[in-house]
């Protein structure tokens, strides 16, 4: 440890310890809970990027959060010469209402599978980021 001559140095010992000390306990807040494998949610969570696993009373809002992301690259409103964007959109809304309707979305949680009103989207094919 350096020696310590006067407050201003303690201080920036003190900022530098806990400076080093956040980076040490984000790191380990990474390595104990990594990135999930979002490859395997449903795709309606996916397109939302919103965990399958959101407790109930978190979703509409974990939803509203990823509606306005996805908003400024998708909603054709903010992108008038993008003629996929109302695709996107289209199908970006579809996820949103489904999984913001709890009848709705337990409904797709129990089949998980596609609902038949996204049939026609092409979703697999649809670059919603």
């Amino acid at each position: 440890m350096s020696h310590v001559t006067s407050l201003t140095d303690l201080r920036a010992l003190i900022a530098a310890d806990t400076a080093a000390s956040n980076a040490i306990q984000a790191r380990i807040v990474q390595l104990e809970d990594p990135e999930p494998d979002k490859s395997t949610w449903p795709l309606l969570y996916q397109m939302l990027d919103v965990d399958p696993n959101t407790e109930d009373n978190y979703v509409s809002e974990a939803c509203n959060l990823s509606l306005k992301r996805l908003a400024r690259r998708n909603n054709p409103k903010f992108l008038p010469n993008d003629t996929e964007a109302p695709k996107r959109w289209a199908a970006v809304m579809k996820a949103y209402e489904i999984l913001t309707d709890p009848e709705r979305k337990r409904f797709y949680d129990m089949r998980n599978k596609t609902p038949t009103d996204l049939e026609g989207f092409g979703l697999t094919s649809l670059q919603i980021e």
